[in-house]
């Protein structure tokens, strides 16, 4: 039997859509080391698909000198897992290099106020010791981080404004939030990387992925379960709220083979919270799909105006139809069908291949809806794969231009599914 799936579309300039998870067989999580050596059948799941706007703007970076990282002593036991000395051993305080400060507001993001402040909490560091998060526009998101080896007191944050957070950070903490504020900065233009037409059947989703985790801990995961090597800078994270890093990863693989052996291994894998750690704290379990796919296109720029935000949901996005299909052959079979589209566009995406795709739009939510379900049950009746992209939900990406200080997409009711949106 298969679950009842539902789905997310992502255009350049268009949020993510969610998978189904199809009928499988998969590992249960009773024996652990044997889920360390195996992993869970394929699952057959839907997509999404992402648009982006064309309109682009020069980016400006700046660095900080913070540490490198380096490799720890490692411990084997008699399980056969290798992990480092435990926290018991050595204690947090004394693996600290740094603190991290969350829920700070704008004004309050500035170096010297912050060592300011600290040095009020009788923890002396300089302004060159604070790293603010910030956008591509140099807006803070309220989170930064402090390189300090001084133990925090207890009234450090009477020094802070109320309702500011404190977080002991070690080694790999300070790397890995070294590592987000870049990728937080090129977030717009690695989204436009994955809506390269070339990449459209290549872009694999995983879910579930520890907060832990960067680049580089993907890529060694990939590598060591399919023995296919990605390229770091073809990885993607999906950022929350104020700059926090998602547990939702993009991977560009080399070929769409590869994204369909990404796919089936990586079902339920049991992968360590902390690499660096071992098994100490825990392991999450990663799985992969089709869930987001992403295209960019100046035409579907007028499918989706900024100015009318509700009938820009009525969207249902179909591919794999040979590029010699046009939309007035598209349109007259919907109505055979019995889809009754208000409107078909015609989507070209890879040129490499002979598939194109067809963005129906329809009058209300009623219609969209049942349309998802047809399609659905027409994916089963002609026995299409189910790593196969076909159905999608069309979402637009949030886009917040450097002269405005009101945004309107910030409203519940009209706010896309990407929650931290891309700044131009």
């Amino acid at each position: 039997t298969m679950q009842k799936p539902s789905f997310r579309l992502l255009l350049p300039g268009v949020p993510v859509t969610e998978c189904s998870r199809a009928s499988g067989t998969l590992p249960g999580r009773r024996n652990f080391r044997r889920l360390l050596s195996t992993s869970g059948s394929g699952l057959k799941c839907g997509s999404s698909l992402t648009v982006f706007r064309q309109r682009r703007l020069p980016v400006s970076v700046s660095s900080a000198g913070f540490p490198s990282c380096a490799s720890g002593s490692v411990r084997t036991f008699n399980t056969g897992i290798s992990t480092r000395d435990s926290t018991e051993e050595i204690a947090q305080t004394d693996r600290q290099e740094g603190l991290l400060l969350e829920r700070l507001l704008p004004e309050d993001c500035d170096a010297s106020k912050i060592a300011s402040w600290m040095r009020d909490g009788d923890v002396n560091v300089s302004p060159s010791s604070v790293l603010v998060m910030k956008s591509r526009l140099g807006r803070p998101t309220g989170r930064v981080c402090v390189l300090t080896e001084e133990a925090a007191p207890d009234f450090l944050l009477k020094s802070f404004p109320p309702g500011v957070s404190l977080r002991i950070m070690d080694r790999y903490d300070v790397e890995l939030f070294v590592e987000q504020c870049e990728r937080f900065v090129t977030l717009s233009e690695d989204l436009r990387m994955l809506a390269r037409p070339e990449f459209f059947s290549r872009v694999v989703t995983l879910t579930e992925v520890p907060k832990t985790y960067g680049r580089r801990e993907i890529a060694e995961v990939i590598r060591e379960h399919t023995d296919i090597d990605i390229d770091p800078r073809q990885i993607v994270f999906r950022f929350k709220k104020h700059g926090v890093q998602a547990d939702m990863v993009w991977v560009v693989c080399p070929s769409p083979e590869a994204a369909n052996r990404v796919i089936a291994k990586v079902q339920e894998l049991p992968v360590p919270k902390r690499v660096q750690y071992g098994t100490l704290f825990g392991c999450a379990f990663l799985w992969a799909s089709r869930a987001s796919l992403f295209t960019s296109s100046p035409d579907l720029d007028f499918e989706f105006p900024r100015e009318d935000p509700v009938n820009r949901k009525h969207r249902v996005f179909v591919t794999g139809w040979h590029k010699e299909v046009g939309e007035a052959e598209f349109a007259t079979l919907c109505d055979e069908l019995q889809f009754y589209a208000a409107g078909v566009k015609k989507v070209d995406l890879d040129p490499a291949s002979e598939t194109c795709g067809f963005l129906m739009s329809f009058h209300d939510m009623r219609m969209t809806k049942r349309a998802m379900r047809k399609w659905t049950r027409l994916k089963r009746l002609w026995r299409i794969s189910g790593t196969s992209p076909f159905l999608a939900y069309p979402r637009v990406v949030d886009v917040h231009w450097a002269d405005e200080d009101k945004y309107a997409d910030e409203d519940s009711a009209s706010d896309d599914d990407f929650d931290e949106p891309v700044h131009y």
